[in-house]
């Protein structure tokens, strides 16, 4: 999680987009949990919403999948089963530890082969290249364990945005704590 998946997919999906792709994105966190409920939400079925896709391509991209395997499994296969009826292709983005499931579920609903792309968490040499960009993320990256969370480029892009660096996390609650200090709560100034 936090790798840049989503920004990764969401950002060739409107490269790509144009006059003969259309894509709609969705994220499964943000959807209800039963597929009646988006229904009623929508209005209508959501396949009579992705027949009304017009351009050659189209495609369906649901961020957020691996909520498929907490309580919306059936929204998930839902919303599978509906591209797959309106002849919309499906992009899942999904965290690692989701994958096997996610995959498994497109391949019983969509009945084709599916393609996966892993999103590799930040190497040493990117790291050092951010410390390099960012000093006050050096003494992160000079710790083993705090390095590992400079893999991930939101830790990475909260970090900064935080202006904390008196602090080194060696863990993600450490880091959380850091963020929600430093971000969040502005260092506990009061702005008038």
């Amino acid at each position: 999680s936090g790798t840049g998946k989503s920004a990764l997919v969401l950002e060739a999906a409107s490269v790509a987009a144009g006059p003969d792709m259309d894509a709609l994105c969705l994220n499964l966190r943000h959807l209800p949990d039963l597929p009646l409920d988006l229904e009623d939400t929508l209005g209508c079925p959501l396949r009579v919403l992705l027949s009304e896709m017009s351009a050659p391509a189209r495609l369906l991209v649901i961020d957020g999948a691996d909520a498929a395997l907490e309580t919306r499994r059936e929204t998930f296969t839902y919303l599978v089963r509906q591209a797959r009826e309106s002849g919309v292709r499906v992009a899942a983005i999904t965290a690692a530890d989701g994958r096997e499931i996610v995959r498994d579920l497109l391949k019983e609903h969509l009945g084709a082969a599916i393609a996966e792309h892993a999103v590799m968490p930040l190497a040493d040499s990117q790291i050092d290249q951010i410390a390099a960009k960012f000093p006050t993320l050096s003494r992160l990256a000079d710790n083993a364990r705090s390095r590992e969370l400079l893999r991930r480029l939101v830790v990475v892009d909260l970090l900064v945005r935080s202006g904390e660096s008196d602090y080194v996390p060696v863990a993600d609650a450490d880091a959380m704590r850091l963020i929600w200090a430093g971000l969040v709560r502005d260092r506990e100034q009061r702005h008038r």
